[in-house]
């Protein structure tokens, strides 16, 4: 949050000397605070909505479940259960992501310790943490390994698979591949791709763009998030326009596993790669 620092009654010489600089200046000042108070208060009620929308759906499928639990049967209560777990997933999802900015901004964890990981489990991981509806073209080697802090590596596809659902359109498609020492994973949809005018600031927190038709629901912070959660894991990401159609393809790449440098029973390597969250990508 910007400091606002409000000028008092005493100045300084020059100050005294001319009241209507003075004046201007306080206004400028009084103009940024009311724009602090105006971020705060827009950023309450987003966060209060997207909290609310899946605890309210939490709530409703519990007391259906409660109220007609013997009337309904297995086949019946299995899709209502695994709606609550998605919902629940949603919420915890959006609790992390505000946490992980608050580490962010108060730079409590700036590397986090690599481990080898498949490139799969990585992706089966975070589908998992997606709606059962989406679809997803998936293609990636079972054999294919990278060092990456496992549960971040989940979060930041499944906050890019998010985003091509909010913004872009099916078909949606998940690679993984090596390329040199990096392992890249690339999210690919066919919607309309990111406007010019939003591209440089990307990965700037509170960003939502608008696609002409509406604004899309949410508090901007999944790519701010994302090029966090892949820059302590000494990687890189980056938006790339498709040469082969409409649409949008985020990138993500971290480093290979080399089974001819790193021992797989190893202790887990610690990243160097310091967070720069306010960078922009390349």
């Amino acid at each position: 949050m910007a400091e606002v620092k409000i000028a008092t009654a005493g100045g300084s010489p020059g100050d005294a000397a001319d009241p209507a600089a003075r004046i201007a200046d306080l206004e400028a000042r009084n103009h940024q605070l009311n724009g602090v108070v105006a971020g705060q208060q827009w950023f309450t009620s987003m966060v209060s909505h997207e909290l609310r929308t899946p605890l309210t759906l939490i709530i409703g499928l519990a007391e259906t479940l409660i109220t007609r639990w013997e009337d309904i049967d297995h086949a019946q209560a299995l899709p209502l259960l695994q709606r609550l777990a998605n919902a629940a997933g949603r919420q915890k999802l959006l609790l992390d992501n505000l946490l992980d900015v608050a580490m962010i901004q108060s730079g409590q964890l700036t590397a986090v310790a690599l481990r080898r990981t498949l490139a799969l489990d990585i992706v089966q991981t975070a589908l998992g943490m997606l709606a059962p509806e989406s679809s997803i073209e998936v293609d990636v080697p079972s054999d294919l390994a990278c060092l990456a802090d496992a549960t971040r590596a989940s979060q930041t596809l499944v906050n890019l698979l998010g985003n091509a659902h909010k913004y872009g359109e099916p078909p949606f498609r998940l690679a993984a591949g090596s390329r040199d020492d990096r392992v890249e994973f690339r999210v690919r949809d066919h919607g309309k791709g990111v406007p010019a005018e939003f591209e440089a600031d990307l990965f700037e927190p509170f960003r939502r763009a608008n696609d002409g038709r509406r604004l899309t629901d949410g508090i901007g912070l999944g790519l701010h998030i994302v090029q966090w959660l892949v820059t302590v894991q000494d990687g890189e990401v980056w938006h790339e326009r498709p040469t082969d159609g409409p649409g949008a393809v985020f990138v993500v790449s971290l480093p290979r596993f080399d089974p001819h440098r790193h021992d797989v029973e190893a202790e887990p390597v610690t990243a160097s790669g310091q967070a720069n969250p306010g960078a922009s990508s390349s």
